[in-house]
């Protein structure tokens, strides 16, 4: 069998890989090649490179995996209106990452494992990130993206019954907007403190231990001068006033 060549000539972006960093280009160069040869395994259940057919008659293997990788790897598409102040953070893995708080300097400690609903003890790696998209998949059967858009822009609770009961549980921010119902009315649910980025949930309770969400009733909460934030359910609490 004849070797398989790479023209780079229609290819500018991998030609000045190939010369600025050549071993970065041969490790996506590699890497594609091996899933190129994964794509016809017998072993899929169905193989990678006859999928597109089940899903569409007139998708192609070409759309499909372009579209998975431009949609899972292009940040600035993820969100474009907050890619100029967070880069990289707006990307799910960023959770991978322990950040530095820009309002206090303190370290808000990744907590990926809980948030994906992943094993103590698990490695990042191509298994861990293979698991947590397919988790985002499967439950993305239950919710209706347009539905949950719709609430988060109206700020109101009531939109998320079109979800039904079984996706709402699945929703992180739940118990913040459920909390702030309780607390108030359906005229607050949804208000931020733009400050922080949190819910606005009120005052801190006098018996809080400070650790504990009174909303989620989850431990880990970050602190700043005057905020208590949930890491959970994005919860934010005045600490005094």
């Amino acid at each position: 069998m004849k070797p398989l060549k790479i023209g780079l000539d229609s290819r500018p972006n991998l030609a000045r890989a190939m010369q600025e960093s050549p071993t970065l280009a041969r490790e996506v160069l590699a890497t594609l090649m091996d899933l190129a040869d994964e794509s016809f395994s017998p072993d899929k259940g169905i193989r990678w490179a006859d999928l597109p057919q089940h899903l569409h008659e007139k998708l192609t293997y070409r759309q499909l995996v372009t579209g998975i990788m431009r949609g899972t790897l292009d940040a600035r598409e993820i969100n474009p209106d907050s890619f100029d102040v967070l880069k990289a953070e707006v990307h799910p893995l960023s959770y991978f990452a322990d950040r530095r708080s820009a309002l206090d300097n303190s370290v808000r400690y990744a907590r990926w494992r809980a948030h994906f609903a992943m094993p103590e003890g698990m490695p990042i790696d191509e298994v861990a990130i293979a698991d947590i998209f397919r988790k985002l998949l499967r439950y993305a059967r239950y919710v209706d993206i347009g539905a949950l858009k719709q609430a988060l822009e109206s700020q109101q609770i009531a939109s998320f019954r079109g979800l039904g009961e079984r996706a709402v549980a699945l929703l992180p921010m739940i118990p913040a907007l459920r909390y702030q119902q309780k607390l108030f009315d359906d005229l607050h649910v949804g208000k931020f403190y733009d400050a922080v980025g949190a819910f606005d949930c009120g005052r801190l309770p006098e018996r809080n231990d400070g650790k504990t969400c009174p909303a989620c009733e989850r431990p880990g909460m970050h602190h700043t001068d005057n905020y208590a934030i949930c890491l959970d359910c994005n919860a934010g609490f005045r600490k005094e006033g």
